[in-house]
């Protein structure tokens, strides 16, 4: 009886004793050692049944702390994985996988190793998005050769590989993403402080908020030699919802302030919402023009249309050959523009149509919702569709076709050289000037080529 209390009472001391032990291996040498010196008491039968107990406690540990490090290792691919997709876990994230890392002592030395390297990645990647395109290319180029205090020569190392292969994704990556969103990707790689656009809060915010993000999109474009867009991708397609499900106040409210606070850029934030809406689009371009009762009633016009009235008798047999006629040759190079512009004629007549009660289709009253829709001014004679050599042009607002016509007749080498920059063989100038086969088309507003007809 007492040799066994003896027995029980060594064990439970040498549990205890084992249990104070704070690293495995010193559990292993303690196991170890009872194996090489079994307690007297205990006998080497006693000593090898609680050496078999404490090592399956080792055991349970060693499992535990293994299937711990796997899942923080695969925390820690995941977080490189937000890196190389294009974010960032931050710093905190990071410290916390150091922390995991640093708790599983021998058994966080890979995922420790794995953080150091991540590190290393991050603060490079960080460095790459804030790069132009052409000088991450450069810089890949040299890195060809081998990261400095990494390895040997060359790239030998896998950190090696791993940096100039997210280098190479993010440019793949920064070359799509700057053509078609440089603000998104500008504000993500930290280059401006982005702010989300405020149009629609009156004058005054939406002054500023323009203003600063005329500013945000120049940065950007600078930084990564693109022509400046001043929408998000993501933003385009909320404004084109915008005027796509509005009431004609609310549409009306924002075509006006992209005319009046965006200045020589409202062309270019209305051709990034016009391929979502190009008839919206259009009616924003009159509102640039100064032509606000065309576009307040081309607004209205699509508001019937879209509440199921039809102007009477506006069909294609009686729409089509004369929207054709009157435009002729004007939009050549311009077919979405001749798209848009068929609609918003359709609105403008549909409007003007149910005003006067029109029980049959008017052929004059669309003609004059057609040219009003190009831009023509009632008042004045000019822009819009003018007759120059026989020939239907789109002519600036400030012009009418005599003017233009008379610009053709007028046509010298130091014309051409003064406006636009270009040299043209004087016997070729004196040919436009003199013969009327040569004739205008529009490419943009206020630029022409000169066509041969």
């Amino acid at each position: 009886f007492i040799v066994g209390i003896r027995q029980d009472a060594v064990k439970d001391g040498t549990i205890a004793e084992f249990q104070r032990l704070t690293t495995l291996d010193e559990k292993q040498d303690f196991i170890q050692n009872l194996r090489d010196n079994p307690i007297d008491v205990l006998g080497k039968t006693g000593t090898n049944t609680l050496i078999r107990s404490l090592q399956t406690e080792v055991n349970n540990e060693i499992n535990v702390n293994t299937r711990t490090a796997t899942a923080l290792e695969g925390d820690i691919k995941a977080a490189r994985k937000i890196m190389t997709a294009g974010g960032d876990p931050g710093e905190e994230a990071l410290l916390k996988l150091e922390a995991r890392a640093q708790s599983l002592g021998e058994f966080g030395a890979g995922a420790g190793q794995m953080m150091a390297n991540l590190r290393v990645e991050r603060d490079v990647l960080l460095q790459f998005r804030r790069m132009a395109p052409g000088q991450l290319q450069n810089t890949l180029n040299n890195m060809a050769n081998g990261l400095e205090g990494i390895g040997g020569e060359g790239i030998d190392t896998q950190l090696e590989a791993d940096i100039l292969n997210s280098g190479r994704a993010l440019l793949r990556t920064m070359n799509e993403r700057v053509q078609s969103d440089p603000l998104s990707f500008a504000a993500q790689a930290g280059h401006i402080n982005f702010t989300p656009l405020d149009i629609m809060s009156g004058d005054a915010n939406a002054a500023a908020s323009i203003a600063e993000r005329r500013d945000q999109a120049r940065t950007a474009a600078a930084i990564y030699g693109v022509e400046p867009k001043f929408l998000t991708n993501e933003e385009a397609s909320v404004f084109a919802n915008l005027l796509k499900t509005s009431d004609r106040l609310a549409r009306m409210q924002f075509l006006t302030s992209v005319a009046q606070h965006f200045g020589n850029d409202a062309p270019d934030v209305l051709a990034q919402v016009a391929p979502k809406n190009p008839e919206l689009g259009h009616i924003g371009g009159l509102l640039l023009l100064g032509r606000t009762e065309a576009a307040n009633e081309a607004l209205e016009g699509m508001d019937l249309i879209k509440q199921g009235n039809k102007a009477v008798n506006f069909t294609p047999t009686n729409t089509q050959p004369v929207f054709s006629t009157a435009v002729g040759s004007a939009l050549v190079y311009q077919s979405e523009a001749r798209a848009a512009a068929f609609a918003v004629a359709k609105a403008i007549y549909t409007s003007r149509s149910f005003d006067k009660g029109l029980d049959d289709f008017d052929e004059g009253l669309y003609l004059d919702s057609i040219n009003l829709a190009f831009g023509y001014n009632a008042q004045t004679g000019k822009g819009g569709l003018q007759s120059v050599r026989d020939y239907t042009v789109l002519a600036p607002s400030q012009l009418d076709g005599e003017d233009l016509n008379d610009m053709l007749e007028e046509f010298t080498p130091e014309s051409l050289a003064a406006n636009t920059g270009q040299d043209i063989n004087p016997a070729l100038a004196q040919s436009i000037a003199e013969n009327e086969r040569f004739y205008l088309a529009v490419v943009e507003e206020g630029k022409y080529y000169i066509v041969a007809g």
